[in-house]
């Protein structure tokens, strides 16, 4: 796979997960949310950001969604980052494969929370 077609790739997921506009408010939550787009869909991603801030789950990040990201956002950036994996978290362990799956993915979620600076850990 060449580079550009690996570039064409990622681009899709960012836009797909309105990866941009998740990251004008926060760009440690936006590294989170894009993950979570790739490894498991942009409406998965979509109703974690929105269980993470409060608002009804649909998958679509609408004008209430954004209002409430803002609000969590200013209220505490690092709740809401955690938040967000906790949720996460929490949907992966629904999966059939979890058990299989479960140091790979615990691995990759405690990475994901030093790179945003947030004290989250996965037991």
């Amino acid at each position: 796979m060449s580079l550009d077609e690996q570039t064409a790739i990622y681009d899709g997921y960012w836009a797909a997960c309105a990866g941009a506009a998740v990251a004008t408010r926060s760009s440690a939550l936006a590294i989170c949310h894009f993950d979570a787009a790739f490894n498991s869909g942009a409406p998965r991603a979509a109703r974690l950001l929105q269980q993470s801030i409060g608002v009804d789950q649909d998958g679509q990040l609408g004008p209430a969604s954004w209002a409430a990201l803002e609000r969590s956002i200013h209220n505490t950036e690092t709740g809401t980052v955690m938040a967000y994996l906790q949720n996460r978290w929490d949907f992966l362990q629904t999966l059939a494969n979890f058990a299989a799956w479960r140091a790979i993915w615990g691995a990759r979620e405690n990475r994901l929370g030093a790179l945003c600076g947030v004290p989250w850990a996965v037991a």
